[in-house]
């Protein structure tokens, strides 16, 4: 790790977080602070009677005023950027990093190969898992594929594996922080476009296994063992149905008779009614793979690369400036400051 803290880079996925505007910023505090003295200066000229909290304001104004001055040039990160740069701190000071552990998590890793097959697959194109990071004077970044494409050039794709088929229906646009993730990513690596490539995949099966058992737990019968609810027709109709919402093609990988595991091109829920002990008779109609992939893409916008590198040269300023900050954190509040 480069100890230089003026050399520190931004991950390209913390982008949207320092693309946010401040709500109010030091030349906007200026600005009112000026207006609210001169108010209350000609009410006093005025011989207007003043309440505590004005005089209060007519007095400690003009200091704050003196302050402000220095800082309203300089420009304000939003609330969400601050956050950011804080956690940013910890982890370059600290090597304390964000902990992203669930199952959504753990299936878009399991099923990274799956989710760049079928993309690949639909596009008629070899594609890849990038392996390289590539950063600039900063961010840095590992993006998922990048391939040429005969009508868009140079495209980078971000595969989103969905947990489930409801997940992959409710996904009907993206939200805005991976819009600047992309832009990062065409940033680094001089691409005309970016593409968010949501897939629907199959479930490997220790996962659907695992949610399975907790809902049959919540779901048994009292007095009945999870053993023989599990081996009844409705544990079996339920275990089926899991399996059914968490497998969308006839095609997969399978741990055979001696503990191995091969791809079976065909006959993959067959070898899931044996190996699971599922309902035999239950028909299952596969998803044509086009209808397991949404696209959304997005072309490269200079404007925007602009945007974002002078909000992040400020963001690193305010980075280099909290590492030496250790004051005590203790906030003076008023009844407005606390949250709803």
């Amino acid at each position: 790790m480069n100890n230089d803290p003026k050399d520190f880079r931004f991950r390209t996925h913390y982008l949207g977080d320092f693309a946010t505007e401040p709500k109010i910023n030091n030349a906007k505090k200026y600005a009112d602070a000026v207006e609210r003295l001169a108010d209350l200066q000609e009410k006093d000229k005025a011989g207007k009677r003043l309440g505590s909290v004005q005089q209060k304001d007519l007095a400690e104004l003009p200091a704050q005023i003196e302050i402000l001055k220095d800082l309203k040039d300089i420009p304000t990160l939003s609330q969400t950027a601050q956050k950011r740069v804080n956690k940013c701190k910890r982890e370059w000071k600290y090597n304390i990093t964000e902990n992203l552990d669930n199952k959504y998590v753990t299936k878009g890793l399991m099923c990274e190969e799956d989710a760049i097959s079928l993309n690949s697959k639909l596009e008629g194109v070899m594609m890849v898992k990038n392996k390289t990071k590539l950063s600039n004077h900063l961010i840095a970044g590992e993006w998922d594929i990048d391939w040429n494409s005969k009508t868009l050039g140079k495209v980078i794709d971000d595969t989103k594996v969905s947990y489930n088929a409801q997940s992959f229906d409710d996904t009907t646009t993206v939200k805005k922080p991976y819009y600047w993730q992309g832009t990062g990513y065409m940033w680094l690596t001089d691409a005309d476009y970016a593409r968010i490539v949501h897939v629907l995949v199959n479930t490997p099966p220790e996962l659907v296994v695992a949610e399975h058992n907790t809902m049959l737990y919540k779901l048994k019968p009292q007095g009945m063992t999870m053993d023989d609810f599990a081996h009844s027709d409705a544990g079996t109709q339920i275990r089926t149905q899991y399996f059914r919402n968490h497998t969308y093609t006839d095609s997969g990988w399978i741990e055979n008779m001696d503990n191995e595991f091969e791809f079976l091109k065909t006959g993959y829920w067959d070898a899931l009614v044996e190996t699971q002990l599922l309902d035999s008779s239950f028909q299952f109609v596969p998803i044509p793979d086009n209808q397991r992939r949404k696209v959304f893409q997005f072309k490269r916008n200079e404007e925007d690369i602009k945007y974002i590198e002078q909000k992040l040269i400020t963001a690193r300023e305010y980075f280099i400036r909290s590492l030496d900050d250790d004051s005590e954190m203790i906030y003076d509040l008023t009844k407005d400051d606390f949250e709803n």
